[in-house]
């Protein structure tokens, strides 16, 4: 009989055991759930900018980096003085390679480069120093090099010194 009672009180504990440690789990589980979607890369919110083409606009490629194992394209811009306008009202203001936002210009403790990241199926080809062929995806690359040209994009500032691309709006 005591055998039994024993054994029964082993099943128990063990019960109990397996009980306490999928609860346990199930918290661990709730808990490692929260953290990776605290994670998660939250939507920063976003501006557009406008870019006059040509001048001292300058681009430079980064086919990887300890950084970032994707191919980037910088864009670095002189900084506009003063709005473009919610209708580009004063897009006449931007000089060849500057860029402002619709609603102010660029503030000079603000990024004055434009990072365009994760390039997939980018193709580019030069002739002296100019873009001759771009792939289609990045077909802004070769009018940001023409003066009379302007191009708008959806960025946010990563905090560290970049404007991100975010989207590609319209050109004029």
């Amino acid at each position: 009989m005591k055998r039994l009672l024993l054994i029964a009180l082993l099943v128990l504990v063990s019960l109990v055991w397996m009980v306490g440690f999928s609860r346990a789990g199930d918290e661990v589980s709730a808990l490692q759930a929260t953290a990776n979607i605290t994670n998660e890369p939250v939507a920063q919110p976003t501006h557009p900018i406008v870019c006059r083409g040509g001048g001292e606009l300058y681009f430079n490629y980064t086919p990887f980096s300890n950084f970032s194992p994707n191919p980037e394209i910088w864009i670095t811009f002189q900084r506009g003085a003063q709005k473009v306008g919610s209708h580009w009202e004063n897009i006449g203001a931007l000089l060849p390679g500057q860029c402002s936002l619709l609603d102010r210009p660029v503030s000079n403790n603000e990024p004055n480069r434009i990072i365009v990241k994760d390039i997939k199926n980018f193709s580019i080809s030069w002739n002296q120093g100019q873009v001759m062929g771009i792939s289609s995806e990045l077909s802004y690359m070769k009018w940001l090099q023409d003066a009379n040209r302007y191009q708008s994009f959806d960025v946010y500032n990563d905090s560290q010194g970049n404007l991100i691309l975010a989207g590609i709006g319209q050109a004029r």
